[in-house]
């Protein structure tokens, strides 16, 4: 989705567990807030009531590289 002209988006997916491969809903929202943009990000297991802290793991991992990357770009020339 192009954010750029849009207030809000929202990607997605279908991940896989690393153990037994069970599908996971993955949802990302990103949302112009004026002077920051909002990012949140959710998954559910789709089988099952306990996921073994899967879900969590992902979500952890996926805003930290995000972070990660965000901080590479602070002073980084703007794109064209």
């Amino acid at each position: 989705p192009d954010i750029n002209s849009q207030s809000e988006a929202t990607i997605t997916a279908v991940a896989r567990g690393l153990v037994l491969g069970l599908p996971a809903d993955v949802a990302i929202r990103v949302a112009d807030d004026g002077d920051s943009v909002v990012v949140d990000m959710r998954s559910a297991s789709r089988y099952g009531r306990h996921d073994l802290g899967d879900n969590a793991a992902r979500i952890t991992d996926f805003l930290a590289e995000l972070d990660q990357e965000v901080a590479g770009q602070v002073g980084a020339a703007p794109a064209e």
